[in-house]
C-alpha cells in the first residue's frame, strides 16, 4: 500500500511538471485566443468553424498562389508577355463554359456535393497535367493557364458562397475578416513554396503540391459540412421554399445572365466586379511585361513572382489582421468599398509619373495588398442581402463569368494598344487605367447606395401583421395601447418638453412618432431629439443589466420601443418600424440584416452606443 502512495505521489509529481513544462505555452496560446476574440469579435462557439474556414480558405489561395505563379512563369517563358491577352480572352471563354456546367448542376447537387466534387476534379486533373510534363509542351502550357484561371475562379467562390450559407449578415462582418485573414495567409505560404521550390524542382513539378491542397481542401469541406449541415441545410431549403412561391431560381449560364440583367444592384455588383478585373489586369500585364525584361529564366522568373507576391501577402496579412475588422466595423460597407479603387489611382499616378519597374511593383501592390483583404470581404458582404433562391447562381455567375471577362475586355484593350508596349512606353497603358478607376469609384459609389436600400427591402419582406395601426406604430404586447387623448391635444411644442421627463417620455414620444407617421416632413430640433436618444440608450442600457440579475425583460422591452420612436423623429418612421420588428422578431437572419441596415444608416455616435448592447441582449 505505502508502495503504491509512493508512485502515486511519484507520478503525480511529474504530472505536475509536465504541467509546469506546458504551462507557458498554454498562457500563450490563451493569450493569442483572446486577442484573436477581441479582435474579431469571435464567439467561443464560434472558434471550430471559424478555424476550419479560415483552413478552408489557406489551403485553396495557397494553391492558387502557387498556381499563379507556376503558370505566369510557364507561359511568358514559352510565349512572352505579349501573348498574355489572347490566353486571358480564351480563359475568359473557357470559364463561361464550365460555369455554364456548374450551374447546372448547382440545381441538382448541394453546395457541399458540389463543392466536393469540383475540388477533386480540379486535383486529378492537376496530377494529369504534372504527369503530362505541361512545360515540355507549348500547348499544354496555354492550357495549364487557363486550368489556373478556372480554379482560381471556382475554388475562392466556392469559399464565399459557404460563408455566406453558414454567417448571417453580423456575423458576417465580424468573420469575413478572419477568414480573409486564412486566404492572405495561403497567399504567404504558396509564394514562399514556389519561391523556394521552383529553382530546386522545377516549375512544373509544383503541380503535385497543388494537387494535395486541392485534397485537403475537399477533406476541409467534408469537415466544415460536418459542423454546419442543419444550417446550411436549412438554408438551402428556404431557398427552394422561396423558389418555388416566388421566382424560379437560374437553370442555366443563360438565365443567370438575365437574372443579373434585371436586378438593379445585381448589375452594379456586375459592373464592380467587371471594370475592378479590368483595371487590376491592366495593371497585371504591364507587371509582368517589365518583369520579362528583367528576368529571363523560367525558374528564376517563377521564384521571383513567389517572391513577390509572398511579400505583398504578408502585407495583406497584416492589413487584413489588424485593421480590416476595425474598419468594416466602425465605417462599414460605405467607406471600405473605395479603398480599393482609390488604392489604384495613387499607384497609377505614380507610375504615370515615374515609369520605372518599381512603381510597376507598387502598382501591382496597390491590387494585391488590398484585393485579397479589405476589399475582398467588402465584397462579400455585399452578396448577404441577395434573396437565398438566387444568391448561389448569381454570385457564381458574377464571380466567375464576370470577373473573367472583365479580365478579358481588358486583353482586348491591352491588344489595341501593344505597340506601347515594346518600347517601355507604359504611359498609354497607365493612362487606360486611370480612365478605369474613375467610373469605378462612381460605380463603388451607386453600389454602396443599393447596399442599404435591398438590406431596407430584406426588412419590408418580413410577414407583418396588418391592421390600421401597423403602418404608423411601433406594436408589442405589454405596450400596443393606443396614446392617451390627453395627449392627442398637445402641441408638438409641448409634447418635446414632456420628453425630458422620465415619466411622461413614453407616451410624449408615442404620440410624436404617430404625427410623424402621418406627416413624413414633420421634422424636430434633432439636437435635441439626440440629446434624448443618448439618455434613452443608457436608460435601456441600465435595463438589460438589471434584466440579467432579475426579471425586468418588460422593462427593458419597454425602453427599447422607446429608443425606436425616437429614432422614428430623426429618421424615415416606416425603416424604423421594419428594423424594430425585425430585431424583436424570432428570426436571427432578420435581426442580422436590420442591424446590419441600421449600420449603416444610423449616425455614428448613435450607432456605435445603441447597436453594441442590442448584439449582446438581443442577437
Amino acid at each position: 500500500m505505502n508502495s503504491m502512495n509512493v508512485s502515486k505521489s511519484k507520478f503525480s509529481a511529474v504530472h505536475a511538471d509536465v504541467r509546469a513544462f506546458l504551462k507557458p505555452g498554454e498562457q500563450a496560446r490563451n493569450f493569442i485566443m483572446a486577442r484573436l476574440a477581441s479582435m474579431f469579435r469571435i464567439n467561443k462557439s464560434e472558434w471550430p468553424t471559424a478555424w476550419l474556414m479560415f483552413s478552408y480558405f489557406f489551403l485553396v489561395l495557397a494553391m492558387y498562389m502557387i498556381g499563379k505563379a507556376a503558370r505566369d512563369a510557364m507561359f511568358i517563358g514559352s510565349f512572352g508577355a505579349l501573348k498574355l491577352p489572347y490566353a486571358l480572352v480564351a480563359q475568359a471563354v473557357f470559364l463561361s463554359l464550365v460555369v455554364a456546367v456548374y450551374i447546372k448542376f448547382s440545381q441538382r447537387l448541394s453546395h457541399y456535393k458540389l463543392s466536393v466534387i469540383t475540388l477533386l476534379a480540379f486535383a486529378v486533373s492537376s496530377l494529369a497535367l504534372w504527369v503530362a510534363k505541361c512545360q515540355s509542351h507549348p500547348y499544354l502550357v496555354f492550357t495549364f493557364y487557363i486550368w489556373v484561371g478556372i480554379v482560381g475562379a471556382v475554388a475562392p467562390m466556392q469559399v464565399w458562397t459557404m460563408a455566406n450559407l453558414i454567417y448571417n449578415a453580423r456575423q458576417a462582418k465580424r468573420l469575413f475578416g478572419f477568414i480573409g485573414s486564412g486566404g492572405i495567409l495561403g497567399s504567404i505560404f504558396g509564394g514562399f513554396v514556389t519561391r523556394q521550390f521552383a529553382p530546386i524542382l522545377g516549375t512544373e513539378n509544383l503541380l503535385s503540391i497543388i494537387a494535395f491542397c486541392l485534397f485537403a481542401s475537399a477533406l476541409v469541406v467534408h469537415l466544415i459540412w460536418q459542423r454546419n449541415r442543419d444550417r446550411a441545410e436549412l438554408a438551402e431549403e428556404k431557398a427552394e421554399e422561396s423558389s418555388e412561391s416566388d421566382q424560379e431560381a437560374p437553370q442555366n449560364l443563360w438565365q443567370s445572365a438575365a437574372l443579373i440583367g434585371r436586378s438593379r444592384y445585381l448589375r452594379l455588383i456586375a459592373g464592380l466586379v467587371a471594370i475592378s478585373a479590368m483595371a487590376t489586369t491592366v495593371a497585371y500585364v504591364q507587371f509582368s511585361v517589365l518583369a520579362r525584361m528583367h528576368i529571363q529564366s523560367t525558374d528564376n522568373l517563377a521564384s521571383f513572382f513567389g517572391g513577390m507576391y509572398e511579400g505583398l501577402s504578408w502585407v495583406a496579412f497584416f492589413m487584413q489582421f489588424l485593421f480590416t475588422g476595425r474598419v468594416m466595423n466602425r465605417w462599414g460597407l460605405g467607406l471600405t468599398i473605395f479603398i480599393l479603387p482609390l488604392s489604384l489611382l495613387c499607384g497609377s499616378v505614380v507610375a504615370l509619373l515615374y515609369p520605372t519597374l518599381w512603381a510597376a511593383v507598387l502598382l501591382r501592390a496597390s491590387d494585391q495588398v488590398f484585393r485579397h483583404s479589405i476589399d475582398r470581404s467588402t465584397t462579400e458582404m455585399l452578396y448577404l442581402p441577395i434573396a437565398p433562391e438566387i444568391k448561389i447562381q448569381a454570385k457564381s455567375f458574377i464571380d466567375t463569368v464576370v470577373w473573367r471577362v472583365g479580365d478579358a475586355l481588358a486583353a482586348i484593350l491591352l491588344m489595341f494598344f501593344a505597340g506601347l508596349l515594346p518600347t517601355m512606353n507604359q504611359t498609354g497603358v497607365t493612362i487606360m487605367n486611370l480612365a478605369m478607376v474613375l467610373p469605378w469609384l462612381i460605380i463603388a459609389y451607386l453600389t454602396g447606395q443599393e447596399y442599404v436600400n435591398n438590406l431596407r427591402t430584406s426588412l419590408q419582406r418580413q410577414n407583418l401583421p396588418i391592421d390600421k395601426n401597423a403602418a404608423i406604430t411601433l406594436s408589442h404586447s405589454i405596450s400596443s395601447r393606443p396614446t392617451s387623448k390627453a395627449y392627442r391635444y398637445k402641441s408638438v411644442n409641448e409634447l418635446l418638453e414632456m420628453l425630458e421627463d422620465e415619466q411622461t417620455r413614453a407616451e410624449a414620444v408615442r404620440e410624436l412618432y404617430r404625427r410623424r407617421s402621418y406627416l413624413s416632413d414633420l421634422d424636430f430640433a434633432e439636437e435635441k431629439i439626440e440629446r434624448i436618444l443618448k439618455a434613452e440608450i443608457k436608460v435601456y442600457r441600465k435595463r438589460t443589466k438589471q434584466m440579467k440579475e432579475r426579471m425586468a425583460t418588460d422593462e427593458a422591452q419597454q425602453s427599447l420601443e422607446r429608443v425606436f420612436r425616437l429614432l422614428g423623429l430623426l429618421y424615415p418612421p416606416a425603416d424604423i418600424y421594419y428594423a424594430y420588428h425585425a430585431i424583436t422578431s424570432g428570426s436571427m437572419h432578420m435581426k442580422a440584416n436590420a442591424l446590419e441596415f441600421l449600420d449603416n444608416v444610423l449616425h455614428p455616435e448613435i450607432k456605435r452606443s445603441l447597436i453594441p448592447v442590442i448584439e449582446v441582449n438581443v442577437i
